[in-house]
């Protein structure tokens, strides 16, 4: 497949056209890996057919969505997924009449297929897209609706038998404790907690590409764990704030309540090595008041929280560097979605963090972005969070097939930049072709 695209910038008083170009760009290998999900993962209650209608025809669901960057991006085909340092402009996806600044809309006078692919027009009022355009990418229709707002219509976090937003139906596995994560083949890891002591347990599903005659999938019970481990925190692990699992680190995190010492608000975290289980000396943060730390991150050497409404990031010193209005609760959870860090609300919002910014997202619910040495991007583990994820006999935070709906089908950088301001409008025509 290849594709191009077609800016034209007009002057919204006069009509007049200020810049007319067109780009050529590449197609990533998104589309083929949607095509052929994880064998590991599909072996209990996955639909081919459900499957291959939300597929086809593809630009239905899997090239519907236009992503404008105020940054450019390595136009290479494994380049699949968002990173923390991306800048996002606007979406588009369907038709769209709202008041949503990041969101535009699809033309449906305009758009149509043709005779070896589809011809998008894309259009964006006065009011939307206005900043820097430096690269343009077809994503996920549903990627497309977010309008990267949390009143969006469509979401980040996707069933893959429907490419959108919905109840995740394929279970990857089943044990008892909290998944965190799937970092040798096949061999899933769930924890447990009791005191100041967590266990690590280490479950295996078959391996679908060696099944042996006596292979069973095993869905209906807890997987017995073939491997435990034991280890001591040097902190008084909370019971209610959730561990955070950064894979490119190999670490999870665990974490106190917070307590008052001399006055000072304080909260302890440790950290413990995923490929060897061991545990890091105590490191205390400093808070800006006393609340009950829930859910925390440790991230790009900061502390973020999520309470009250709000999502902060502490330094190291105990200043709080920045922070941002969100609808947080008790039940909201960080996660990585590869190297994002994003964050899940308890309904139907979630956030992700892309340039130094929070943005909503439709569609996450519970669900937190897990990883698995076993599938390939955009193909994640998701799994829920629940009041008691740490106790050994709930059962229910397995994980979940899932697709993460901002990835990136083509990759379009502009020769040029692209300013757009409240003075113009902007149509984007995209054909994709066989």
């Amino acid at each position: 497949m290849k594709g191009k695209a077609t800016f034209t910038l007009t002057k919204a008083d006069t009509g007049k056209v200020i810049r007319q170009f067109t780009e050529h760009n590449i197609v990533t290998d998104a589309a083929q890996r949607l095509l052929n999900p994880p064998g590991c993962a599909i072996m209990n209650k996955f639909s081919w057919s459900d499957h291959l209608s939300a597929a086809l025809p593809l630009y239905k669901n899997y090239f519907g969505g236009l992503l404008l960057l105020g940054n450019t991006l390595t136009e290479r085909a494994d380049n699949i997924m968002l990173t923390p340092d991306c800048i996002p402009i606007a979406t588009a996806g369907g038709d769209y009449s709202g008041s949503l600044a990041t969101r535009g809309s699809l033309n449906l006078n305009e758009s149509y297929e043709t005779a070896d692919g589809y011809h998008f027009t894309w259009d964006f009022g006065t009011d939307k897209a206005n900043g820097t355009i430096k690269c343009a990418a077809l994503t996920s229709t549903a990627f497309g609706n977010s309008g990267l707002s949390g009143s969006g219509s469509g979401g980040v976090l996707l069933e893959p038998t429907l490419m959108a937003p919905g109840s995740l139906n394929s279970r990857i596995c089943r044990a008892l404790g909290l998944y965190i994560g799937t970092f040798s083949r096949c061999t899933h890891t769930y924890i447990t907690r009791e005191g100041n002591e967590v266990i690590f347990r280490m479950v295996k599903t078959p391996d679908p590409d060696s099944l042996g005659i006596n292979a069973d999938v095993g869905m209906s019970t807890n997987i017995e764990p073939y491997r435990t481990v034991r280890v001591e925190l040097p902190i008084t692990i909370s019971s209610i704030a959730k561990p955070f699992v950064d894979p490119s680190a190999g670490k999870v995190y665990f974490f106190s309540s917070s307590y008052t010492e001399e006055e000072i608000v304080k909260v302890d975290h440790a950290e413990v090595s995923l490929s060897d289980f061991s545990v890091s000396e105590k490191k205390t943060w400093i808070l800006p008041s006393y609340f009950n730390v829930t859910t925390a991150a440790v991230y790009g050497g900061k502390l973020y929280l999520a309470y009250n409404n709000t999502i902060c990031a502490i330094s190291s010193s105990g200043s709080v560097v920045n922070s941002w209005q969100a609808s947080c609760d008790s039940y909201a959870w960080f996660s990585m979605l590869g190297g994002v860090l994003t964050l899940s609300i308890n309904g139907s919002t979630g956030y992700y963090f892309l340039g130094g910014e929070w943005y909503g997202a439709p569609g996450y619910n519970l669900y937190g972005f897990g990883y698995s040495c076993d599938m390939q991007a955009p193909y994640f583990p998701a799994s829920l969070m629940t009041s008691n994820y740490m106790t050994s006999q709930n059962p229910s935070v397995n994980p979940f097939l899932a697709v993460a709906g901002s990835y990136l089908a083509t990759i379009n950088n502009l020769s040029e930049p692209l300013e757009k301001t409240n003075e113009h409008t902007l149509k984007i025509t995209y054909d994709i072709t066989n």
